[in-house]
């Protein structure tokens, strides 16, 4: 008996001693080249340098002024899920198959959109193909996590958060990371939202101890802004933790993090970022004001753990999947709306900023995200597949072992399969309930049993990628798709009004056009009534989400209006269409392009001073807005202003010279001045750049 226990007691030995020689073993080889691939969702370079110009953000300082940096483009829908995975392997949205935040499990039980979704290798699959090892933490649509030479710790780690006891980690959620073990190594880096109060807070938020508790206090809510903070301080910190201790102890060639701190920060408390805005009260003001930009103190603390660690030979990309709203840019409504707009803060230009290695101090004309998977690949001396329409980033890989900068391979896929869904996905809603706090997801779960509303949505998005790609009649299929899986998807039916006046198919878009008012207005006296029911308790759950509700589908009436007034415009309607776009304007003052599209049907019905007021307005909220400022030079010069359409023009002459119809706009507003020699050598100048420009012809023979 003696002995059966010590043979049980030296198995039980063996065991813990091979997972503490697994959990502290390095790879095999110890890469002499690195890669840091550090993704902030939402890090926007407008307020990049503004903040370093106010002697903050000393790593990103030093990274932008020793290494190379510019705006990244994004591409609609701006969506993150969307726009990681296209970083995460190069292709587009229709190819890797990540279309939406939300799917389903194997019982039908709603989830975050899984990796089970992607139908195309990524870079950690083309890295471990090719020889190559890879670290992966928090990227999207990681879970379940995939077999690799390396590490991934997926988007679902956080999720387990909330699972007390770490051995049941694995029976709850299978696949959190792999190896699978490592979640067991990891689990003492998470840190769960209760541990941060007054101490923590107060860093982001002006608030003294007292109201700190009390607000604490209320029951946790993530339409609650402070206990959202907490949430998204939690994963942060846990991210980081984690993401320091595998640099550490398991160096990778290729190594990938991914934080949401950047975006999500800004969705709660961007309208209170200064300069102040006359709507938001005071109060919150002083509270909230300095949140973004202590979030973006955090995201440099980050980038410093990684800067501190770099060997000469070490490359690091930091890049973002599109920027935000900040300053006069901001819609005058909260960032995060609760019911699935959140996008609309979004600005199309990111950041990519590269330093390390052979890196040049440089300022990069604007790439695309299609490009940083073509350009990561060239690094590692991988030559990029022909299914990758991005481009390598020649500026930033002159450092890089081997880089492939012409042969592009047919195929890197190499028979990818995507990993199974295991029987048990669902731990926890809460990752769902915080991006619908945050207005990524529209409504609730119970809209639909079966899942057909994921599907819908997923359809739309792309439907509204193919739209972007001015791809109309495939962007038509997939509108309707969406909506012969769901009948009520009223952003598939608004979105087709739009589709069918761009492919001029006027009477079937008036006739959809008039439906859909029907039923929107009708949601709208449906919210108001509710929440008139619901006024004694104006902050509740229901309330927040009800006033969210409203707001969006009031959006949507605007949309509906604007693109009823770009069809009048296009029959030639130019005063009904204003009408239309007055309209949407009342209910929607923060869309740019009805504003622009205001002012021109002004201009066009001779309502000069109008158009002039709308267009002012317009420049004041987006002051390099092209469209707006050849317009208002167009009224200028209708109203004999010609020195004011002379200073517009000068400035969009230096942006785009070879522009003939500029520089006959240019001699015209010579001409209202009367100076007539002037006017001729423009007209003159515009000829030579389009001698078939017949209206300055018409003017030179005018002034013979």
């Amino acid at each position: 008996m003696i002995a059966g226990y010590r043979s049980i007691r030296l198995v039980l030995f063996c065991l813990l001693l091979s997972l503490l020689f697994f959990d502290c073993a390095k790879p095999n080889r110890i890469p002499q080249h690195r890669i840091f691939l550090i993704g902030f969702d939402g890090l926007d370079l407008n307020i990049l340098n503004e903040l370093i110009a106010q002697d903050r953000l000393p790593t990103f300082s030093h990274v932008m002024a020793n290494g190379a940096h510019g705006p990244l483009e994004s591409f609609h829908p701006m969506l993150s899920p969307l726009i990681w995975n296209t970083i995460g392997t190069g292709r587009p949205p229709n190819e890797h198959g990540v279309l939406g935040f939300s799917a389903r499990d194997l019982d039908g039980n709603p989830i975050v959109v899984p990796a089970s979704n992607r139908r195309c290798a990524a870079l950690w699959n083309i890295a471990t193909n090719k020889g190559f090892s890879s670290t992966v933490i928090g990227w999207f649509a990681t879970w379940p996590a995939e077999e690799l030479d390396g590490v991934i710790v997926s988007d679902r780690f956080v999720q387990a958060l909330y699972v007390k006891d770490a051995g049941t980690l694995q029976e709850n959620l299978p696949m959190v990371t792999f190896p699978a073990r490592q979640a067991y190594s990891l689990y003492d880096f998470r840190t769960e939202y209760t541990h941060y109060g007054y101490s923590e807070l107060s860093r982001y938020i002006q608030i003294d101890p007292t109201t700190c508790d009390r607000m604490l206090a209320a029951p946790f809510s993530l339409l609650d802004r402070v206990h959202h903070l907490r949430v998204i301080l939690a994963r942060t910190e846990t991210y980081r933790r984690t993401m320091n201790y595998l640099i550490q102890n398991h160096p990778t060639d290729l190594f990938m993090v991914y934080y949401d701190c950047t975006d999500s920060i800004c969705h709660l408390f961007m309208p209170e970022r200064p300069p102040h805005q006359s709507h938001i009260a005071m109060e919150d003001f002083e509270r909230y004001s300095g949140a973004v930009d202590a979030m973006y103190d955090t995201a440099d603390e980050i980038l410093n753990d990684v800067v501190s660690i770099m060997n000469p030979s070490d490359i690091l990309l930091v890049v973002s999947d599109h920027g935000f709203r900040s300053g006069n840019e901001r819609l005058r409504r909260t960032a995060s709306t609760a019911d699935g707009a959140a996008a609309q803060w979004h600005r199309m230009e990111g950041t990519l900023i590269a330093y390390g290695a052979g890196v040049a101090s440089a300022t990069l004309e604007t790439k695309s995200v299609f490009d940083i998977a073509p350009t990561v690949l060239a690094m590692l001396g991988i030559a990029p597949s022909q299914e990758m329409p991005g481009e390598i980033i020649a500026e930033i890989v002159g450092g890089a072992k081997n880089p492939q900068t012409s042969t592009r391979v047919p195929d890197l896929d190499e028979g990818y399969t995507p990993p199974k869904l295991p029987s048990i996905a669902s731990v926890s809603d809460m990752e769902l309930e915080r991006f619908r706090a945050m207005g990524y997801i529209a409504g609730s779960d119970d809209q639909s049993e079966t899942g057909a509303m994921d599907e819908a949505e997923d359809h739309f998005n792309l439907a509204v990628y193919y739209e972007y790609r001015q791809e109309y009649p495939q962007a038509l299929l997939e509108l309707d798709q969406a909506l012969k899986l769901d009948t009520n998807h009223d952003k598939s039916r608004g979105r087709k009004c739009g589709l069918l006046v761009q492919l001029g198919q006027f009477d079937q878009a008036e006739q959809e056009i008039n439906d859909l008012k029907g039923i929107l207005q009708k949601q709208i006296e449906k919210l108001k009534n509710d929440l008139s029911s619901l006024h004694s308790a104006p902050d509740s759950p229901e309330a927040i989400m009800n006033t969210a509700r409203l707001e969006t589908v009031t959006i949507s009436h605007a949309e509906l209006l604007h693109c009823e007034g770009e069809m009048e415009y296009k029959r030639g309607n130019y005063a009904a269409a204003a009408v239309c776009f007055e309209r949407a304007v009342e209910l929607d003052p923060d869309n740019l392009e009805t504003l622009y599209n205001l002012g021109t049907c002004y201009g066009i019905t001779s309502r000069y001073e109008q158009a002039e007021t709308v267009l002012l307005r317009l420049l004041e909220r987006e002051a390099n807005h092209g469209k707006g400022r050849h317009s208002l030079a167009v009224v200028y010069i209708r109203q004999g202003k010609g020195a004011k359409a002379g200073e517009l023009l000068d400035t969009l002459i230096r942006e785009s010279p070879t522009d003939a119809n500029l520089c006959y706009l240019r001699g015209e507003s010579y001409r209202v001045e009367g100076n007539n020699s002037d006017a001729v050598m423009w007209y003159q100048k515009a000829l030579q750049i389009d001698p078939q420009l017949a209206k300055a012809k018409q003017r030179l023979e005018q002034k013979k």
